[in-house]
């Protein structure tokens, strides 16, 4: 069986097979995943504990539902083993199947922070619905949470977990919240909201070691502080999957190097979502990944079509303290300036030709948020000059 292979089916897998679906009714779609291959919607796994929503409750649609809605076979709890690009075929638990066009929606792992003595199945982390099932069983027995790690997940579920009634302590290496997405005042706006709430945080200092107490776990940071908790959550970020990619040959560099029409430095392989790296950006956000799916199902087509992104804010769910950002997605230098006046925090990201790169709201500020994203540029425009890492301008070593 060939046609169109899809491995991963995360938001990005499902979502290009519904898209593909709608385009080329006559198509063999494939989806390779390593789970139960439901769909759920990840970003609510973050404010989901507060609803009382037990894992189940998560899922939208059977991964059989979903084949059947959308006329597809997913091969469920299956490993891709290696990719022969040459060949046109990929290896599941030890079998080779041919493809036409093959599309990598690996997603990426959790960023788990090293925390000397304590065990590795003691630090759990809220990456997919596994993780939520694995956190959900803890949380029955537990009262006290630490949560390491105060960017967007850290602070949407210390957010959470605290409005379900556990005692949350919130650790960062950063001074406040958010710090590699708002300026300070923004991020202590959230601090204070969040210890309004009685979320106990430690910033400014790592948590170094770790020492078991029956069945909790002392803390101690590298400035002395120390707290227990009945389950430690990381949250420390995510890092793209790019290891398939990489033993593959294909290009990789932060994430698997794709061109504007998503295409990787190998014929016919294309890569979405978090694990892929876009003409240079790294976008692990809902609304990018949307609009990567529907282009990339118009370019397997036969319609090839550049994935274009508009400046398109992220909203953090931390409803003690709203917070809209429209960051600086290339990684340009830049600064903050505060602007506007009234209440909540408003602040411009500014490049060093005083050119409006970005933006922060903050508390009751987040409304004027479609005001302040009309005069922000296009993170991706149509007429963008190409990255140097694009595929068609590097080679593999």
């Amino acid at each position: 069986m060939s046609g169109v292979w899809v491995v991963g089916t995360g938001l990005a897998g499902h979502t290009l097979a519904r898209e593909l679906r709608k385009l080329r009714p006559e198509v063999e779609i494939t989806l390779v995943t390593r789970d139960a291959g439901d769909f759920y919607s990840k970003p609510a796994l973050s404010n989901a504990v507060s609803a009382g929503l037990a894992p189940e409750q998560l899922v939208q649609r059977s991964a059989e539902q979903m084949a059947a809605q959308l006329q597809v076979r997913i091969l469920q709890q299956a490993t891709v083993e290696s990719l022969d690009t040459a060949g046109q075929r990929l290896c599941i638990d030890g079998e080779w199947h041919r493809y036409d066009q093959l599309v990598l929606a690996l997603g990426a792992d959790a960023v788990v922070p090293p925390v000397a003595g304590l065990a590795p199945d003691a630090l759990l982390r809220l990456n997919d619905l596994d993780d939520y099932r694995a956190l959900w069983a803890r949380l029955g027995g537990a009262r006290r949470i630490a949560v390491l790690g105060a960017g967007l997940i850290g602070c949407e579920i210390a957010d959470d977990l605290s409005r379900a009634g556990h005692q949350v302590c919130l650790f960062d290496l950063a001074e406040h919240p958010l710090s590699r997405l708002v300026p300070r005042e923004i991020g202590e706006g959230l601090r204070a909201a969040l210890q309004a709430r009685g979320i106990v945080c430690h910033f400014g200092a790592p948590v170094t070691h770790a020492q078991a107490q029956g069945a909790a776990w002392w803390l101690f940071t590298s400035r002395g502080d120390s707290t227990v908790a009945d389950v430690v959550l990381g949250a420390a970020g995510v890092r793209p999957r790019v290891e398939l990619a990489r033993q593959a040959g294909l290009l990789t560099d932060k994430g698997i190097v794709v061109d504007r029409r998503l295409k990787t430095s190998a014929e016919r392989v294309y890569a979405l979502g978090d694990c892929a790296q876009i003409d240079g950006l790294l976008l692990p956000f809902v609304m990018p990944l949307m609009r990567s799916a529907k282009a990339l199902a118009r370019t397997l087509a036969g319609d090839p079509t550049d994935v274009v992104f508009p400046c398109m804010p992220v909203v953090a769910k931390t409803p003690s303290f709203p917070v809209v950002v429209a960051p600086v997605v290339d990684g340009s230098p830049f600064r903050w300036e505060k602007a506007g006046e009234g209440s909540g925090h408003r602040a411009w990201c500014k490049d060093a030709n005083d050119q409006v790169r970005g933006f922060a709201l903050g508390g009751e500020a987040v409304g004027e948020r479609f005001r302040w994203e009309r005069s922000v540029a296009a993170w991706l425009a149509a007429d963008a000059p190409i990255s140097e890492a694009a595929p068609a301008q590097a080679s593999n070593p």
